[in-house]
């Protein structure tokens, strides 16, 4: 899905929370998807110390989507 700069801004504020927990440096790969009816989204996070895969999470809304992933 081509994002527009919204829902860009809107993925780099629910990630900023992760500055408190994390080490720096933190990278983030948000992919979203949209599949008929269903929104998509998966993120993967790689800081110092951890790593984690394939954080996916689906609803009828992107936003939605964007927020249950990013509290996984």
């Amino acid at each position: 899905l081509e994002s527009s700069q919204a829902v860009k801004d809107y993925v780099e504020s629910k990630t900023e929370k992760f500055k408190k927990f994390l080490h720096e440096p933190i990278e983030v790969h948000v992919v979203l998807e949209v599949q008929k009816l269903s929104h998509i989204a998966e993120m993967n996070v790689s800081a110092k110390d951890v790593k984690y895969n394939a954080l996916v999470e689906e609803s009828s809304n992107l936003y939605a989507s964007i927020d249950l992933v990013s509290e996984k």
